[in-house]
C-alpha cells in the first residue's frame, strides 16, 4: 500500500513525444521552450505517413503570433526561413448551392455605439453587407498588407492577421527551434506498445530499443497509435478526401486564402513565398474530380474521418492534434485546435504519476473546445440543402445541435450574439460569418433608435470612406513582403 502510494506521488520527470508531423514538431518546440530542463523530453519520429497534415489547412488564426513566440518561433523566423506569408482571412466564392461570396477576416471588436453592438445599427438601415466597414476585408480583396500599428485610431489598427502556410515547411521551423533548445529527434518505427492497467509502460522500437516515460504524447496523426493501443474510441462524423499540389509563382499572391465552391466540394489557393499551394476537398466517392482539379500535379493526398476521440487523455497518454480530433479546414479551426491542445497540456502538466485530476480537466476543456469549433464549422453549411452532390448533402445534414440552434435562432430573430464560455471563435468571427452566410436579424435592438438616423448614415459613410481611402494606400502583399525581407536580412546579427 505504501509502495503504491509512493509511486503515485513520485514526481513526473520524463515525457515522450511520439510523432514528427506538424503536431509533433509544434508540440516539441512548445514543450521544450516552456518546461524546465529537469523534465527530460524524448522525441520519436516513427516514420509514419504524415499526408493527413494537409487537413490542418493553409491558414492560421491571429493567436498564432503569440503562440509561436512562446514556442521560441518568431515572425522573422517564419518570413526568412520558410515560405510562410501573411493572411487577413479567407475569401469564399461560389460557396454552397446558394453561391455565397464574402471574406471571412479577423477583426478587433467592432464599434459599440450608444451601448448597441454595431450590427444592430446596420440592421436598422437594412444594410446586409458588413465588409465596407472591415479594413482587413477590403485589404484582402485588393491583395494588400501592412502590419497593424499599435495604439492608433486608424482603421488599420483594428485589423488582425495570421499566416498562410504549407504545413510541411511551417513545421520544420518549429523542429529547428526544438533541436536548437537541445531536443534530439530519434528515428524508429514502433514494434509494440506495452500497456498494463490502462497505462503505457513502454514502447518497443524496431531498432531494438525500449522507450519509457511518465507521460506519453501521441502525435501520430489520425491513426493515434498510442491511444489506439489503450482502446480509445473515435466518434466519426463525415469522411473526406483531400489532395494538394504546388504551383510556382514569381510574384507573391494575395494576402488571403481563396476558397471556391465546386460541385464535388471545394478548392483553395494559398499564396506562399515563391509558390502557391492548392487544395481540393471532396467526399471520398468523388476523389477523381478532386484529383482532376490539380491537372495531374497532385503531391499529397489523404482520406480522413472528421470527428474526435471520446477522451484524448487516457491513463498516462495524451493525444494532440489529429490524434485527438480532425476538423475540416474551411476555417482556422484545425490549427486553433492544435494550438489549444498544446496550451491546455502546458497548463496541466502533471506533477506526479497520479494524473487523474489533470486528465479530467483536460478532457473537459477539450470537449468544450472541439464542440465549439465544430459548431463554427457547421455554420458554413445551410441546413437541409437539396443537392445531388454528396459533399454538400452530407455537410448540410449534420445535426445543428441545441447550442448552434440557439445561436442561429436568436441572431436571425433579433440580432443577439449568443456566446458560451471560452469559445475559440469570438463575436466578431460569428458576426462576419452570419453576414457572409446572408443571415440577417429580423429585428434590431430598439435602443439603436436613440441614434439619429441621419447621424448614423453620416457616421457609417465616413467610416467606410476612411477604410477605402486608407486601403488604397497600403502596399500590395508582395511589395510589403519584399521590403520586410530586406529589412530583416539587413538587421545586425
Amino acid at each position: 500500500m505504501t509502495r503504491a502510494m509512493d509511486q503515485q506521488d513520485a514526481p513526473m520527470t520524463r515525457i515522450a513525444i511520439i510523432g514528427a508531423g506538424l503536431a509533433g514538431q509544434i508540440c516539441a518546440a512548445a514543450l521544450r521552450a516552456n518546461l524546465p530542463s529537469a523534465i527530460d523530453i524524448k522525441w520519436l519520429d516513427t516514420g509514419r505517413d504524415q499526408d493527413s497534415d494537409i487537413f490542418y489547412g493553409h491558414t492560421t488564426p491571429p493567436e498564432s503570433y503569440g503562440f509561436n513566440l512562446a514556442a521560441c518561433v518568431n515572425e522573422p523566423d517564419l518570413v526568412l526561413n520558410s515560405d510562410t506569408s501573411f493572411s487577413l482571412g479567407t475569401q469564399f466564392t461560389a460557396w454552397s448551392p446558394q453561391n455565397l461570396e464574402w471574406v471571412q477576416c479577423s477583426h478587433l471588436p467592432l464599434p459599440v455605439m450608444d451601448s448597441v453592438p454595431f450590427h444592430h445599427h446596420l440592421a436598422r438601415l437594412d444594410i446586409d453587407n458588413i465588409e465596407p466597414f472591415l479594413m482587413p476585408s477590403i485589404m484582402a480583396r485588393n491583395g494588400r498588407f501592412a502590419h497593424p500599428p499599435p495604439n492608433t485610431d486608424t482603421p488599420l489598427s483594428r485589423a488582425e492577421y495570421g499566416y498562410q502556410i504549407d504545413p510541411f515547411t511551417y513545421g520544420r521551423v518549429f523542429q529547428e527551434a526544438a533541436t536548437q533548445h537541445g531536443l534530439v529527434l530519434t528515428n524508429s518505427a514502433i514494434e509494440a506498445v506495452c500497456v498494463k492497467d490502462g497505462h503505457i509502460r513502454s514502447i518497443a522500437l524496431k531498432n531494438g530499443e525500449k522507450l519509457t516515460a511518465d507521460l506519453f504524447i501521441d502525435c501520430t496523426g489520425p491513426k493515434a497509435s498510442l491511444l489506439h493501443a489503450l482502446g480509445s474510441a473515435y466518434q466519426g462524423k463525415r469522411a473526406l478526401f483531400g489532395a494538394s499540389s504546388y504551383q510556382a509563382q514569381s510574384v507573391l499572391g494575395f494576402s488571403c486564402r481563396h476558397i471556391h465552391g465546386t460541385d464535388y466540394g471545394w478548392v483553395s489557393e494559398s499564396a506562399l513565398q515563391g509558390r502557391r499551394i492548392n487544395m481540393s476537398v471532396s467526399a471520398p466517392e468523388d476523389k477523381a474530380a478532386a484529383r482532376a482539379a490539380h491537372n495531374g500535379a497532385v503531391t499529397t493526398e489523404a482520406d480522413v474521418m472528421l470527428g474526435r476521440r471520446d477522451a484524448p487523455w487516457l491513463g498516462n497518454c495524451v493525444g494532440i492534434g489529429h490524434a485527438a480530433a480532425i476538423l475540416e479546414p474551411i476555417s482556422t479551426a484545425p490549427i486553433r485546435a492544435l494550438q489549444r491542445d498544446i496550451e491546455r497540456l502546458l497548463r496541466l502538466i502533471p506533477v506526479s504519476a497520479d494524473m487523474s485530476v489533470e486528465r479530467r480537466e483536460y478532457n473537459r476543456l477539450f470537449d468544450d473546445d472541439i464542440s465549439h469549433m465544430h459548431m463554427f464549422n457547421r455554420s458554413f453549411f445551410p441546413p437541409g440543402e437539396t443537392t445531388p452532390s454528396l459533399y454538400w448533402k452530407q455537410a448540410s445534414e449534420q445535426p445543428l445541435g441545441e447550442k448552434l440552434t440557439r445561436k442561429l435562432t436568436l441572431f436571425e430573430d433579433r440580432g443577439v450574439l449568443v456566446t458560451y464560455d471560452l469559445e475559440p471563435f469570438n463575436e466578431q468571427d460569428w458576426t462576419i460569418l452570419h453576414f457572409g452566410m446572408r443571415r440577417t436579424a429580423g429585428r434590431y435592438d430598439r435602443v439603436a433608435d436613440r441614434y439619429e438616423k441621419r447621424d448614423l448614415e453620416r457616421y457609417l459613410n465616413t467610416m467606410s470612406q476612411a477604410i477605402k481611402t486608407l486601403a488604397a494606400k497600403i502596399p500590395p502583399h508582395h511589395i510589403y513582403m519584399q521590403g520586410l525581407r530586406k529589412h530583416l536580412s539587413n538587421r545586425p546579427s
